[in-house]
């Protein structure tokens, strides 16, 4: 028997010892194999989803049986301690939150919830599983002291599996097994008045998220004892990101009338090669791809979005404004107001292909199917504009009627 073959046979003998008469593995599955409808209708993990469910249970005039008991025992809970909060948990129990509002997604806020009697408006951050990214937070306190100037008291929540804290002072941490235990309580104190919805939202909360879990427990228990063989698997397991990077080279390799640039696993870049008869597509001051094009298309390849963008390189800031001024007017959807500078990258526009919620809920078939649907619309109604534009500045810049007119 060879080492290769020795090495094949042990690897297998790993696999079977984590599959067969394993308890642990047993239980796990039994257990992720109980009915949920929330799991049934994909929505597990979904920030998103997630926060609306939050909104209905905060809200009182929902018809959950909690009125405005849950929003009260949850906040006074989380700013008990809450020395940066202007809010106090005497205050908030001695309130009438009865008519609190709840908006979802306001002015890209997750939650926001405003009490016009008390004049009190609480912003709500839900990171489940992601992170802050573009100064939101501060980006959040501005929008609520700029609307909600009549408030009397404003303070933020950055709810978070395991409660985090938030980059900003402001912002109080909160975390969901604090969620899950008001849930418990309330259900605890008035169990005839609740529904089973929110039995099950309790119970979603504590299998998928907080990390003390049942699952959590003998996921752990599991790798310690078969760690080999799930590193094995792990080594082995598909990635996505790939994936889609050799789809959309693919796809990029089936359209006649673009090339495909200098790419990776991350940006996958592509360019029309006619537009290299405009003079100063040529002239990239550092060697981005082999071909020191200034003007490209690239898919921004994410573990959890997909965008693509026209991208213009370093060069000489005449050459970049030319470009970004003549596709800019064509007022294409996703425009991005850029800084032209010299030695960075700039982009004209932005289209969100996926969105984290697609990666969720979409099998992989849907995926592709959605990304050849955007292709094709793009290639149809915006990709001829562009090349209009690029006619015009091959003519401005020759003296002449443009040869990418017949394009």
């Amino acid at each position: 028997m060879t080492d290769t073959q020795s090495s094949s046979l042990s690897k297998q003998a790993l696999l079977t010892n984590l599959v067969i008469n394993n308890p642990e593995l047993n239980a796990l599955e039994s257990t992720l194999s109980e009915f949920n409808l929330f799991e049934a209708i994909g929505v597990i993990k979904q920030e998103l989803k997630h926060s609306n469910l939050l909104a209905f249970l905060l809200s009182p005039c929902e018809k959950h049986g909690l009125g405005d008991r849950f929003l009260k025992k949850l906040l006074g809970t989380a700013f008990i301690q809450g020395e940066s909060s202007p809010l106090s948990a005497l205050d908030i129990d001695l309130a009438d939150l009865s008519d609190a509002e709840i908006r979802r997604e306001w002015r890209y806020i997750d939650l926001l919830i405003y009490s016009p009697s008390n004049r009190w408006v609480i912003a709500l951050e839900n990171k489940v599983d992601s992170g802050e990214h573009s100064n939101q937070l501060t980006r959040y306190e501005n929008v609520v002291e700029s609307e909600f100037s009549n408030c009397e008291k404003k303070s933020f929540l950055y709810l978070t599996k395991e409660g985090d804290t938030a980059s900003r002072q402001r912002w109080q941490s909160l975390g969901y097994s604090t969620v899950a235990n008001t849930l418990e309580s309330i259900l605890a104190e008035q169990r005839s008045s609740i529904g089973n919805d929110v039995r099950t939202l309790i119970n979603l909360i504590r299998r998928h998220i907080v990390s003390d879990s049942e699952i959590a427990q003998l996921c752990r228990k599991i790798y310690r004892r078969h760690y080999q063989a799930l590193d094995l698997i792990y080594e082995h397991r598909p990635d996505l990101q790939l994936e889609m990077a050799d789809f959309l080279k693919e796809l990029i390799a089936e359209t006649q009338s673009i090339a495909q640039e200098d790419s990776n696993k991350f940006f996958i870049r592509c360019v029309p090669p006619i537009w290299d008869r405009v003079p100063l597509q040529k002239t990239c001051n550092v060697q981005w791809t082999k071909s020191r094009r200034l003007v490209m298309f690239e898919f921004f390849n994410y573990s959890d979005r997909l965008e693509f963008k026209l991208t213009i390189g370093p060069g000489e800031y005449d050459s970049k404004k030319t470009v970004y001024d003549a596709v800019k007017k064509l007022n294409i959807s996703g425009t991005i107001n850029s800084r032209l500078i010299p030695d960075k990258w700039s982009h004209i526009f932005c289209h969100d292909v996926l969105t984290a919620s697609d990666y969720f809920e979409e099998d992989w078939e849907s995926i592709k199917s959605k990304i050849r649907k955007f292709w094709q619309h793009f290639l149809e109604k915006e990709m001829p504009r562009i090349n209009t534009a690029f006619a015009e500045i091959e003519s401005t810049t020759n003296g002449s009627v443009g040869v990418l007119q017949s394009i």
